[in-house]
């Protein structure tokens, strides 16, 4: 980091450039959160016969057919999950993007890593 003759900082690239990254990561939370809480709730075939049969020792359907209530709360539970992570990742695009437009620095200075 230079000091400019006006008193101006001049950034680095990785400093200028880091909130994309952060941005990426917040659009692949949005994308991965529609995407289970959206697939689930339209169509419970989405829900992978392998894991449910690790966890519970019976396929999804035979689930749904013996426990429909333990069925319902699985699927509640997993759309409930997709929706957490829709929104996180719609809190850090607008973090991301309320924060870039006012040129705000992101720096860890309390911690001491980036002196």
């Amino acid at each position: 980091m230079g000091q400019l003759s006006g008193g101006e900082r001049r950034e680095r690239a990785h400093e200028k450039h880091a909130w994309i990254l952060v941005f990426a990561m917040g659009l692949f939370l949005l994308v991965f959160g529609f995407g289970k809480s959206g697939v689930i709730a339209l169509d419970d075939r989405a829900i992978d016969d392998d894991v449910v049969r690790a966890v519970s020792g019976t396929s999804w359907g035979e689930l749904k057919a013996t426990s429909p209530g333990a069925a319902r709360l699985v699927l509640e539970y997993l759309i409930a999950a997709g929706l957490v992570t829709l929104l996180l990742g719609l809190a850090v695009i607008a973090t991301c993007l309320r924060s870039y437009r006012r040129g705000e620095r992101w720096r860890g200075t309390r911690s001491g890593c980036c002196r």
